[in-house]
């Protein structure tokens, strides 16, 4: 199954669809005789990973003579059947498998998931074979000048199809973009996206090493979220997932890097979990494990056995409900008076015993979530829980992806030591202090203020 991630460039509407990924992870060989032009047949070195109709690739993409044939019959011997070459080549040739061999080029309005592109409207000219003498197939759209392009590999013998590309812009990738700043890099070290020291997935993990570096190194403004409503309180609840925030925290499972919360426009006060506990000492809380009418005289709780032999409960708008015997080991809640249910409840809806639910006025964070010191009652349900707290920025797969951090020319430094250090070239530790010296000198533009000479501003 061929995983390859496929990288498309587009420029003044002229798409290029990289070759290199259909080299990646191939099996490949060499030629053990020099062999001309016309020949059906070569010697190689290894034949063993050779099977019938695979497509081969003679030589190096750019190659002037490099060249894509199909295998005949599965080899048995060193001595290989192949289509007719169209030039000489010398012993030691590289020889590597290519899972297809022709380019389809798609176009789409909007971006989506690519594997939803319309692939009959969204078709942009011919089927292309695939050139071996460049290390892209190009089209060029003289129709459309805004939108998405897209592309797929395609085997022809087969008609098996690779996955398609990530979507890009017509109006090409932005300046920040990753594609943009690996490519600064790679100018800076002689090289090109794609050749040995800069593959395109090891480009894009440096990128990402890059971030984490500059990021752990400070708490940065770039990385604050003012105004996050994406959590929604509910009736009688007081524990919500941070899952729910729009973005993941910097330093999950703690306090550090949440300036502030608000419920509505109440500004909230932070407790350790320890003080949290002890607020709900002596509380009970479960959830009903069925519906329960207007007018009924017992409910039936998930769980019970924290629940007093007798007292009264919290559910929903009601008020507090009386019971007169409690049966753990149903957790059916009896004696309870046909006027006390004023509104029904449903399976799922929280019961307090203990704590009567208000407006909460602290928070805690723990384990992934944070607590309120009170339930959220029926009135102040549906109010947002406000977050201000630095994020964890997002990581890059791919080149179209942009970074939020604005000095995104020390990404660009960063990588550019990567590549040198793969060249093993000596002056790579010097460009890393380069890095270095870019992330400390944007520090004094960038860095955040300490929480407490941070003023929170509603939006």
């Amino acid at each position: 199954m061929f995983k390859e991630k496929l990288v498309l460039k587009i420029e003044n509407k002229l798409l290029q669809a990289s070759h290199l990924a259909l080299t990646n992870n191939q099996p490949k060989t060499n030629l053990t005789a020099d062999v001309a032009s016309a020949a059906t047949t070569i010697v190689v070195a290894n034949w063993k990973q050779l099977l019938d109709d695979m497509y081969i690739l003679v030589g190096e993409w750019g190659e002037p003579t490099a060249e894509i044939v199909k295998l005949g019959a599965t080899p048995t011997t060193t001595s290989v059947t192949v289509g007719a070459l169209a030039f000489d080549h010398y012993s030691g040739t590289p020889i590597t498998v290519i899972p297809f061999n022709q380019v389809l080029f798609y176009r789409y309005a909007t971006l989506v998931d690519a594997n939803t592109v319309d692939i009959t409207a969204g078709k942009l000219g011919d089927t292309l074979d695939i050139s071996a003498d460049a290390s892209f197939t190009s089209y060029n759209d003289e129709t459309n000048t805004t939108g998405y392009g897209y592309f797929r590999f395609l085997d022809e013998e087969g008609t098996q199809y690779s996955e398609f590309s990530v979507g890009v812009s017509y109006e090409g990738n932005a300046y920040n973009s990753i594609e943009e700043i690996t490519a600064e890099a790679c100018s800076m070290s002689g090289t090109s996206i794609g050749e040995e020291h800069a593959k395109e997935d090891q480009l894009i993990r440096d990128a990402n090493e890059a971030q984490d570096y500059i990021c752990s190194q400070a708490d940065w403004i770039f990385e604050l979220v003012k105004n996050d409503t994406s959590i929604t309180s509910t009736e009688n609840a007081n524990s919500y997932a941070l899952s729910g925030l729009t973005y993941a925290l910097k330093y999950p499972g703690t306090n550090q890097g949440i300036l502030n919360v608000r419920f509505a426009n109440t500004l909230l006060d932070y407790i350790e979990q320890d003080e949290m506990d002890e607020l709900f000492e002596n509380v009970a809380m479960t959830t009903l494990a069925s519906d329960v009418a207007i007018a009924a005289t017992s409910m039936t709780l998930t769980d019970s056995y924290e629940f007093t032999e007798e007292g009264s409960v919290y559910l929903g708008s009601n008020d507090l409900i009386p019971y007169t015997a409690n049966a753990q080991s149903t957790g059916v809640l009896s004696g309870i008076s046909a006027t006390a249910i004023t509104v029904a409840g449903s399976e799922g809806d929280i019961v307090w015993q203990g704590m009567t639910p208000g407006t909460p006025t602290k928070y805690s964070i723990f384990n992934g979530y944070i607590n309120l010191n009170s339930p959220v009652e029926t009135d102040k349900a549906g109010q947002k829980i406000k977050f201000k707290y630095l994020k964890r920025l997002s990581r890059f797969d791919t080149f179209d992806d942009v970074t939020e951090i604005p000095f995104y020319q020390a990404i660009s430094k960063y990588v550019e030591y990567k590549i040198k250090k793969r060249m093993k070239d000596k002056e790579a530790y010097n460009v890393f202090g380069e890095f270095k010296d870019m992330v400390k000198i944007n520090q004094d533009i960038y860095f955040l203020p300490l929480m407490q000479d941070y003023t929170y501003y509603n939006i």
